[in-house]
């Protein structure tokens, strides 16, 4: 049988006419409710299809599930990595890779993302991999703005932009643009360090640039989680100029989008946002009750709720709650903990550094 090397996972794959036509459903409703459900049928169902496009359906059910932080994104894509690894299809086997990585990463394992980014980029260098390179490269990115080493992070992020840009990969980009926007407003966010107020103004600009071309492809490509992203991200904006009116009906719209498409991380985001907001226009008892719904859904999202803590804390002190404020904070503290010690993130810059001095120059390869 022979063995796909296309890294447009499942678009090139020749297909009798009515299986095609499942795929191409499973596709165009995988951003409404319930939207996996066609791919599940044809995963779940051997007759359906045969080990290679089982595979191929596994990656694509891989990256929806990774890109949106949902459970057992990991599962689909060693499943699917097992089957290309064993015949030799290696720029799958980099997509499966970065997969793994960006689950990882999003749950706050970033020792583990780093291993399966370093083995993606390997791949796609050496089998001419332009796209899954720029998702490597916009990975990275992501994880050292969370470790606020954000100079650093703005030069891969760009570098992630230009790489899709030359793989004519617009997907890769919006996602690179949307984190290269989250790490402008970080940098403005900082108690220490922060650039000065001109700088800073300009910085939220680029990122409410970068994030309105986000949300029109989003939008034009009906992904109700990407827009809800888009949304909430641009909230962020305007709550780094201090105008929280402004933010609220966009948080309220990215609340409505995910909860449509049954995304519970993005009405998390949303909401702790929302939190926020409300406690900067001085309403600490709707910024309480905003940050405790939040708590609610953040069982898909348990990686970071100690966000959701924090704000809750604030919110009681304002309040005149002084116990419940010390046991929310409490708990935040006790949620970083359990995520990542000071010990594993020094371990993880060390790999990030060595990581990036070959990844933001490669050998540049040939888009597909």
């Amino acid at each position: 049988m022979k063995v796909l090397t296309s890294p447009q996972v499942l678009s090139l794959l020749h297909r009798p006419p009515s299986l095609q036509s499942r795929l191409d459903d499973a596709r165009r409703t995988l951003y409404s409710p319930g939207g996996e459900r066609a791919l599940d049928a044809l995963i779940d169902d051997p007759a359906a299809a045969d080990a290679q496009e089982r595979a191929h359906a596994l990656l694509l059910r891989a990256n929806h599930r990774a890109r949106r932080a949902q459970a057992r994104a990991a599962e689909d894509a060693q499943a699917a990595l097992a089957w290309f690894s064993a015949h030799g299809a290696e720029i799958e086997a980099a997509e499966c890779c970065l997969s793994l990585g960006l689950a990882a990463a999003l749950h706050g394992n970033a020792d583990s993302a780093v291993t399966h980014l370093l083995r993606a980029r390997t791949l796609a260098l050496a089998h001419d991999g332009l796209d899954t390179l720029a998702g490597v490269l916009n990975c990275l990115g992501f994880l050292l703005s969370d470790l606020e080493e954000f100079d650093l992070a703005d030069r891969v992020l760009r570098q992630a932009i230009a790489t899709a840009a030359r793989a004519h990969a617009t997907p890769q980009r919006m996602s690179a643009q949307s984190n290269l926007a989250q790490n402008l407003v970080r940098q403005t966010l900082q108690p220490e360090g922060a650039p000065a107020w001109q700088r800073a103004r300009e910085m939220l600009s680029e990122a409410l640039a970068l994030l309105n071309d986000v949300e029109s492809f989003r939008r034009a490509v009906r992904d109700r989680v990407g827009t809800s992203a888009a949304l909430d991200n641009r909230a962020q904006v305007y709550l780094a100029r201090g105008q929280p009116e402004r933010a609220l009906p966009l948080l309220a719209e990215a609340i409505a989008l995910s909860s449509e498409a049954e995304d519970a991380p993005g009405v998390y985001h949303a909401l702790v946002h929302r939190a926020i907001a409300h406690l900067a226009l001085g309403d600490a008892t709707a910024a309480a009750l905003c940050a405790r719904e939040a708590l609610n859904p953040a069982a898909g999202a348990e990686f970071d709720n100690a966000r959701a803590y924090d704000v809750l804390g604030d919110a009681e002190e304002e309040l005149g709650d002084v116990a419940a404020a010390a046991e929310a904070r409490k708990a935040a503290s006790l949620r970083r903990r359990s995520v990542r010690r000071p010990d594993t993130a020094a371990r993880l810059r060390a790999r990030l550094h060595e990581f990036e001095a070959d990844a933001i120059s490669p050998a540049t390869p040939r888009s597909r």
